[in-house]
């Protein structure tokens, strides 16, 4: 009678705790992420390689958007702010492709539910910058959930670029030398704002520096360049450079800000460059 008894409550409290551990929450980020794949599961999964990464916990207010490789905002109305927290996952259809390529914003909350669902083909955004995950490529190796992919299968291949990352730091100067009295200022600022989110996305924000007229500053000119390049050097530890230049000119020289700027200077610096290091 007593081993029915002891047998009886042994059963009993298995079960007990069986049902307690099952009411433990696990990690939500886990429970968003499972949500997040059963999901695009069930849409279809794309048919070319495609990865699955956790951009960034996002926050009530936080404004989701995408920008494409022109500068312009996706999505055909202005997201006023997410009225829920989350997980902001990025289906990418094409990994380490340039934008703009296809890709899949979803916002899954706290409750497991879908609260933002978007097709995009440019660069995500959250409150108008890049998540990290985006910018560096090691950053998005440690954020994919979900790999259907060859991103990932050669792990050498990382560790190279981890290695020439820590030997070599690149950095831009980006500069439209036109202002708005001369011709054709409205399309060299849209290639000079193209050419500045393409930079951006390959190097980091931080390691970019953009010169162009702004109402009421200094004229672009080559003071101005040098300034941001000798910023890129001492602050960022750049040591190697691009400099992308749109104006008017001529051979050897070109017009910046209404005043003229040589190549004589640019070779000066330089070498002047050369000889401090």
């Amino acid at each position: 009678m007593r081993f029915k008894r002891a047998a009886l409550i042994l059963t009993l409290v298995s079960i007990t705790l069986l049902i307690l551990s099952a009411c433990i929450p696990k990690d939500p980020v886990e429970v968003a992420t499972k949500k997040f794949i059963d999901f695009i599961k069930s849409e279809g999964e794309p048919d070319d390689p495609f990865t699955g990464v956790l951009l960034a916990e996002v926050e009530v207010g936080d404004v989701i958007t995408s920008e494409t490789a022109e500068g312009n905002t996706e999505f055909q109305f202005q997201l006023q702010g997410l009225d829920q927290a989350g997980w902001l996952f990025y289906l990418d259809e094409a990994p380490g492709a340039f934008y703009d390529h296809p890709g899949r914003l979803v916002v899954v909350n706290k409750n497991r539910q879908i609260i933002f669902d978007e097709k995009i083909q440019g660069v995500p955004k959250v409150n108008n910058n890049i998540p990290g995950p985006i910018l560096v490529r090691t950053q998005y190796i440690s954020a994919i959930i979900w790999d259907k992919s060859k991103i990932v299968l050669l792990p050498i291949g990382d560790w190279i670029d981890i290695i020439i990352a820590k030997i070599t730091r690149k950095g831009a100067v980006i500069t439209s030398g036109l202002t708005p009295s001369q011709s054709l200022y409205d399309e060299a600022r849209l290639v000079r704002n193209l050419m500045s989110t393409s930079f951006k996305t390959l190097m980091g924000t931080d390691n970019v520096r953009d010169v162009r007229y702004v109402a009421g500053a200094a004229a672009p000119n080559w003071t101005a360049v040098q300034n941001a390049m000798n910023d890129l050097i001492v602050n960022e530890k750049i040591n190697h450079m691009t400099l992308y230049f749109i104006a008017h000119g001529n051979i050897n020289l070109m017009n910046l800000g209404g005043t003229t700027f040589y190549a004589s200077q640019l070779r000066s610096y330089i070498l002047n460059l050369c000889t401090l290091t």
